[in-house]
C-alpha cells in the first residue's frame, strides 16, 4: 500500500475508543473507505487491518447506525476474503452480515436492502466454488425472494440483476432436469423485459423444452 496507508495502519492499534477526541463516526468513515481503496489496489490483507478495527470499535454499539456500519464492513470483509480465493472464509464474513442484516430487516433498520442482497449474492457464488450446490442455490432463492418483494414495493430501480439470478436459477435447474421449475424462473425473467431476457428463453426453449 502507500506510504500514507502505511502510516494510518501503524496508528490503528493506539486508537482509544474512549478518548475525549474521539470520533467514532468519522473513524468508521474513514476505515470503510480506507478499506475499499485499498481492495481496489489488490492489498486484501491490508484492507482487513481497517476493517478489523472499525468491527472492534463497534463491538458494543447495537443502535440502527452501527448496525448497518457493521453489515458493510461484514460484507467488505468477504469480499477481501474473496479476492485471496479463501471461500470458507469469505462465506463465514458474508455469513455474518446476513446475519445482522436480516436483524436489521427484522426491526425495520435497515438503510437498504440491496445491502442485504449483495452478501447473500456473494456468498452463493463462493457456496457453488465449493460444490455446495442446495445451500447455492437456497441462497439463490433467497436473494431472488427479497429483489422481487423490493419491485412489489417499487424500490428497486434496476431490475437487470434479479433478471440475472432469475436465469441463473433456470440455468441451474435445467441442469437437474427440472425443467418445470426452471421455466418458470426463465418467465420472471421475461416479464422484466430487459436485458436480451427474451432471446435468452427463446434459446433455451429451442433447446431444452
Amino acid at each position: 500500500p502507500s506510504e500514507e496507508y502505511s502510516k494510518a495502519i501503524a496508528r490503528l492499534p493506539k486508537l482509544r475508543v474512549d478518548s475525549r477526541h474521539f470520533d467514532k463516526a468519522g473513524i468508521i468513515r474513514m476505515c470503510i473507505e480506507s478499506a475499499e481503496n485499498l481492495l481496489d489496489k489488490g492489498c486484501p490483507d491490508d484492507s482487513l487491518e481497517f476493517l478489523d478495527k472499525a468491527l472492534i470499535i463497534l463491538e458494543n454499539s447495537d443502535d440502527r447506525w452501527s448496525g448497518n456500519r457493521k453489515l458493510e464492513l461484514y460484507t467488505l470483509k468477504g469480499e477481501c476474503h474473496l479476492a485471496k480465493q479463501d471461500f470458507s472464509a469469505a462465506i463465514d464474513s458474508y455469513s455474518d452480515a446476513i446475519y445482522i442484516g436480516t436483524d436489521l430487516l427484522d426491526n425495520s433498520q435497515i438503510e437498504d436492502m440491496e445491502e442485504l442482497v449483495v452478501p447473500i449474492i456473494s456468498r452463493s457464488q463462493c457456496e457453488s466454488e465449493m460444490g455446495m450446490d442446495e445451500m447455492y442455490f437456497n441462497d439463490l432463492e433467497l436473494a431472488i425472494n427479497l429483489l422481487e418483494e423490493m419491485v412489489k414495493a417499487n424500490k428497486l430501480s434496476d431490475t437487470e440483476v434479479l433478471v440475472s439470478l432469475h436465469q441463473e436459477a433456470a440455468s441451474y435447474l435445467m441442469g437437474k432436469g427440472k425443467m418445470g421449475e426452471a421455466e418458470k424462473h426463465l418467465l420472471h425473467a421475461v416479464s422484466m423485459g430487459v436485458n436480451g431476457a427474451k432471446e435468452y428463453l427463446r434459446d433455451q426453449t429451442n433447446s431444452s423444452f
